[in-house]
């Protein structure tokens, strides 16, 4: 758990670190996906049908389109990181993220 394992990082007596393998082992792979938005405009609304197929993922951990996107909201096209419009977070089997992160990319 990198969480746990940064924590004991900030604890140099906890054993916790001292137990921790130096050579971390995947368990599972995973991508985390930004959405961009690539052009400008007044957002008409979002693709249901899209979005659908997002949240039934077998590797979908987690999404989110900001609420900067509503219907009716005028938008930018994505230039960084701050301007994207989303994300998505993926975690499975490698061949399977795989599988998922390209249906993301459709």
């Amino acid at each position: 758990n990198a969480i746990a394992l940064a924590a004991a990082a900030c604890a140099p007596d906890d054993g916790e670190w001292a137990a921790a393998p130096r050579d971390p082992v995947l368990r599972e792979a995973g991508a985390l996906v930004h959405l961009i938005c690539g052009r400008a405009g007044v957002v008409d609304g979002v693709d249901a049908a899209a979005r659908r197929t997002l949240e039934e993922l077998p590797t979908l951990v987690e999404m989110e389109i900001y609420g900067g996107f509503a219907p009716g909201a005028e938008v930018a096209a994505t230039s960084d990181i701050k301007s994207d419009l989303g994300w998505v977070l993926l975690a499975g089997a490698e061949d399977e993220v795989q599988r998922d992160y390209e249906e993301v990319l459709r």
